[in-house]
């Protein structure tokens, strides 16, 4: 149902959908698509619908792929943010050890609590950037038209259409599990391609002052 969902989000029809991955009528396929997804096919072709998306069971010392990934197509307008800068590397592998190592230092010195003070949005967020022109780089940064700090810079992001993942768990090694989804499951089997336009990670503080995680990644129709 994950190839199906892609498919429905990318102009398929339902019949043609459903005779593809081998249900007999449109309506033995429109029930097995709500069961998993929780909305019709017809409600999915809207962008902004959440589908729950499941990576590939891999059966070996033990079993991945358990938890659905949920996700929504958006087009974001451009942003400018202040914060904080860490050089990366080309090397993806590398950077999952160097960012959290970064985000690590600023919260060891009380440099993330004075960003999310500066932020001009309700509830506050703060946002990881990647950027992958001028050289790699990460941001911790937030949305403010102010800059009242040393040592941060300002950076603007364009108008872009963004596939949306729901993090449901506010850890590192889960942020990273679903960035390797996207590249190694989720990207392949899509009509989109990867753009150059940096990457967004958008913390979002709830009243118990923990974070919603969603990982937005810029893509564009395949040509």
């Amino acid at each position: 149902m994950t190839l199906a969902s892609i498919d429905i989000k990318n102009g398929r029809t339902v019949i043609e959908t459903g005779l593809k991955y081998g249900y007999s009528s449109p309506t033995a396929f429109n029930r097995a698509f709500k069961s998993v997804h929780g909305k019709s096919p017809v409600n999915a072709k809207n962008e902004k619908c959440i589908l729950s998306m499941y990576p590939k069971m891999h059966l070996a010392v033990s079993v991945s792929g358990d938890k659905n990934i949920k996700c929504r197509m958006e087009k974001f307008p451009e942003m400018s943010f202040v914060g904080y800068r860490k050089e990366i590397t080309e090397n993806t592998e590398n950077n999952f050890s160097i960012v959290p190592d970064f985000w690590k230092i600023l919260i060891e010195n009380n440099l993330i609590i004075k960003l999310i003070e500066q932020s001009d949005e309700l509830p506050k967020k703060i946002y990881g950037i990647t950027s992958y022109k001028n050289g790699f780089n990460y941001y911790a940064a937030v949305k403010s038209n102010e800059n009242n700090f040393s040592n941060t810079v300002e950076i603007t992001i364009a108008e872009t259409l963004r596939v949306i993942f729901e993090c449901d768990e506010n850890s590192p090694q889960r942020i990273q599990e679903i960035y390797k989804y996207f590249l190694t499951e989720w990207l392949p089997f899509s009509d989109y391609q990867f753009t150059e336009i940096p990457d967004i990670e958008i913390y979002t503080m709830n009243k118990n002052n923990t974070f919603k995680t969603e990982i937005c990644i810029a893509v564009k129709r395949s040509e």
